[in-house]
């Protein structure tokens, strides 16, 4: 199974970047490496 993954890499401090996907029904966690977040569930029903 391949879980969609969306990365650019090159940021700086103080950048954002927003990124348009489209999910399946199911279920996925969301989080951010680089600004150590906690995991977040998303459900797409």
């Amino acid at each position: 199974m391949t879980l969609p993954k969306v990365s650019d890499g090159d940021f700086n401090q103080g950048q954002t970047q927003s990124y348009a996907i489209t999910l399946k029904l199911g279920n996925y966690v969301f989080s951010c490496l680089l600004n150590l977040t906690p995991d977040y569930p998303v459900s797409v029903q």
